[in-house]
């Protein structure tokens, strides 16, 4: 009798008030659920946080920082997922050799290009001008771009390119002699109500090689909201001093 009560417990198991939880399928993921997901196999693929690198890029991004913490409460530089560096590729196509003459008409104050403390390279902060090969203004690209004109080389050089629309490119600057740090947004697909990310991109132009740091998902109003505080904060920050 007690082998075939136990022969019987091989059957199917007891519901324990949990078969029913374990069981439902097929339930849609909501959008956060699948930002979740998504992102913790970002990490799964290598993705880091690095609070080191932040204090490192806080000087040049302190206002871009802010804006997106008035958006996003608790937003952090530190909390960014640095991707896997990959290669720097520019093509023939991004490449323009520059004429002796274009050293001294870009270095006039009023383009006010952004140059290393060595003066033999320079980014252009306003993601969208085109100079012909003498230095001259040839008018505004098609699309915003991240430009590199290096003195040495006598070359320009187009770094990136992006949408027409919302403005990828927002802030620049450098980190040293030869790593250009470039902060705004990159594409996030997958989710009509958060399309975007911030994200601050590190050229490397020494070893060519580029690394990426990624924010949480945003919406369209979250960036738009961004980008208009950016603004007053730049404005704030350049206007000058009142005196009563």
């Amino acid at each position: 009798m007690l082998i075939a009560l136990a022969v019987a417990g091989c059957g199917a198991p007891r519901d324990d008030r949990t078969t029913r939880q374990r069981t439902v399928r097929d339930r849609a993921l909501t959008p956060a659920e699948q930002d979740s997901v998504r992102l913790l196999d970002e990490e799964r693929a290598g993705a880091r946080r690095d609070s080191a690198f932040a204090v490192q890029l806080r000087p040049l991004l302190e206002d871009w920082e802010e804006a997106w913490t008035r958006v996003i409460p608790g937003f952090r530089l530190d909390a960014l997922r640095w991707q896997k560096s990959d290669t720097l590729q520019i093509g023939p196509d991004s490449e323009l050799k520059l004429a002796d003459a274009a050293l001294d008409a870009l270095t006039q104050r009023r383009w006010k290009l952004l140059f290393t403390s060595d003066r033999w390279l320079a980014v252009d902060p306003e993601f969208g001008r085109i100079f012909d090969a003498n230095g001259r203004p040839a008018g505004a690209g098609g699309d915003p771009s991240v430009i590199v004109y290096d003195f040495r080389a006598q070359r320009r050089w187009i770094l990136a390119t992006g949408p027409t629309s919302n403005r990828p490119f927002e802030v620049t600057g450098w980190l040293g002699e030869r790593r250009l740090v470039v902060a705004g947004w990159a594409a996030w697909p997958g989710n009509s109500a958060k399309t975007m990310r911030p994200a601050v991109t590190i050229f490397d132009l020494s070893s060519l090689h580029r690394s990426a740091g990624m924010g949480p998902p945003v919406s369209q109003e979250e960036l738009e909201a961004h980008q208009a505080m950016l603004e007053l904060l730049i404005r704030q920050r350049s206007a000058p001093a009142h005196r009563p």
